[in-house]
């Protein structure tokens, strides 16, 4: 199918919201509860340059499942951290316990339409799974970055790569996880709107707090909870292209 025409772009320097974080003194320790602009490495910067490099920063962003009508969703990556920018910290029961900041939800950020991470190829066992039924290349939203999920670009219904520059915003230097996430929620939102879309696919990143974007942990963390945890692999994703060539 025709790949649906972009809306035009309505974004902000940093889209995606601030870093919480919490002082263990006690452990001289600076925690990460919700992952945003300010990255790890920035945060640590800062401590040294306030004479406090001692500090350790330890992200430690939890995922807290909480009824939201229509939103709910119990996947089984979840339950561990999965393949959340997550360090082990366990998800709150139903009922929010466990919440210690804002934006902890494990829905926060779903759009209305059924959204996906979509495993790389290598990531797991490299074999394919039935997909659920919502995912229907015709019918698919598909917000990349850098690329990821290009062999999708002209069978999607509507392709977007977040990470490509425009010219209403930004500057030089911006790094692929900048650019997504001055759009990422503007794009989300904008899947709503999309007629006949089933489905909306995100490309998983590494959730590696060490990377050379800084901006991607925070970014891997909304897109995380913009899809409450759901993954499908890019092997399936793509042997499903395969048979609708055929």
């Amino acid at each position: 199918a025709a790949a649906a025409a972009a809306a035009a772009p309505s974004v902000c320097e940093n889209g995606i919201e601030s870093t919480v974080c919490r002082v263990d003194e006690a452990a001289r320790k600076l925690l990460v509860y919700r992952a945003g602009a300010v990255s790890p490495p920035r945060l640590e910067r800062a401590l040294a340059a306030a004479g406090l490099g001692a500090y350790a920063v330890d992200v430690v962003v939890r995922h807290a499942k909480v009824h939201v009508p229509g939103k709910d969703a119990t996947p089984a990556a979840a339950a561990d951290g999965g393949g959340a920018p997550n360090t082990g910290a366990a998800v709150a029961e139903e009922g929010g316990s466990g919440l210690v900041a804002p934006g902890q939800i494990l829905t926060h950020y779903a759009p209305d339409v059924t959204t996906f991470l979509v495993r790389p190829a290598g990531a797991g066992d490299g074999a394919t799974a039935a997909l659920p039924a919502e995912v229907q290349l015709g019918n698919a939203v598909v917000l990349d970055i850098g690329g990821r999920l290009g062999a999708l670009r002209d069978v999607a219904l509507h392709y977007r790569d977040l990470a490509e520059a425009d010219t209403g915003a930004g500057g030089d230097g911006w790094t692929p996880c900048r650019w997504a996430a001055s759009h990422l929620f503007e794009a989300l939102r904008h899947s709503e709107t999309v007629d006949g879309a089933s489905c909306v696919l995100l490309p998983l990143l590494p959730a590696d707090a060490a990377g050379s974007d800084e901006y991607q942990l925070g970014v891997a963390d909304r897109m995380f909870r913009a899809a409450s945890g759901r993954e499908v692999a890019l092997e399936s994703v793509l042997a499903l292209l395969r048979e609708s060539e055929r």
